[in-house]
């Protein structure tokens, strides 16, 4: 039973991994922030 536990638990962290790491690395329009171009927004005046 342990291995079955063992193997079943990897394969959930492995799939939990990749998609943290893919929702990390998408495409520009998907990512927060641009290092290319970066912009800080200090807000509005009043």
């Amino acid at each position: 039973m342990s291995v079955v536990g063992m193997v079943v638990g990897g394969t959930l962290a492995g799939v939990t991994l990749i998609g943290v790491i893919e929702s990390q690395t998408d495409g520009p329009g998907q990512s927060p922030a641009n290092v290319s171009e970066p912009v800080i927004d200090y807000g509005t005046a009043p």
